[in-house]
């Protein structure tokens, strides 16, 4: 209720049983920074090594952000919600996290076996991507960091055969069986799955 002009709201009321009508609704929303969210690839995400070929990467990691505009927070997520939690959101933001790195490593020329060294320049690439997008939302992102990429266990697996296991240190060699595993991936897979076991 609102009480800006008393004596004109209650002579204005006396049809609405001297109830003003006119009324407003207060919305708080907090401008803290949001903590430590987690983040990660549900599925793994295609990257075209320029080494290796076709590779299937999986990634997570952390970010935070906070509300930077209230209006627009109101006018394109929470709406007249009495309560709406962070939690609320948490999906949403994710997958745009995730689009955004999908997007960032489809497009780099920078090797697997590099790139998991280079994981500081990746999270900058990502973040500078997602403000904007996050901008939209009336939020600001305050951080976000990968802390980590990989690739399927299979993967792992014949990369330590090979011996690809320090990245960098992967032999032309190591390098020559990875590609040839890549390229026939199916049949080692069809392999494996018989329960046999790679020799050394």
């Amino acid at each position: 209720k609102a009480d800006n002009l008393p004596i004109l709201s209650t002579l204005q009321g006396w049809k609405y049983g001297f109830n003003s009508p006119f009324r407003s609704e207060v919305y708080f929303v907090s401008t803290k920074q949001i903590t430590d969210l987690k983040w990660g690839t549900p599925n793994p995400v295609m990257l075209r090594d320029p080494e290796f070929g076709p590779l299937r990467v999986r990634s997570f990691g952390t970010y935070a952000y906070r509300v930077a505009d209230p209006r627009v927070v109101y006018q394109k997520l929470s709406g007249t919600r009495e309560l709406y939690r962070v939690e609320e959101l948490e999906g949403q933001l994710r997958n745009l996290v995730v689009a955004q790195l999908s997007e960032v490593l489809a497009e780099s020329a920078v090797p697997f076996l590099d790139m998991t060294a280079q994981r500081e320049e990746l999270s900058t690439a990502v973040a500078t991507r997602l403000r904007p997008v996050f901008g939209e939302l009336g939020l600001s992102l305050e951080a976000l960091v990968v802390e980590n990429l990989s690739l399927p266990e299979e993967l792992q697996k014949w990369t330590l055969y090979v011996g690809a296991v320090t990245p960098g240190t992967a032999s032309p060699q190591a390098a020559a069986d990875l590609v040839a595993y890549l390229s026939s991936f199916q049949s080692k897979a069809i392999y494996l799955s018989k329960g046999f076991v790679l020799a050394e």
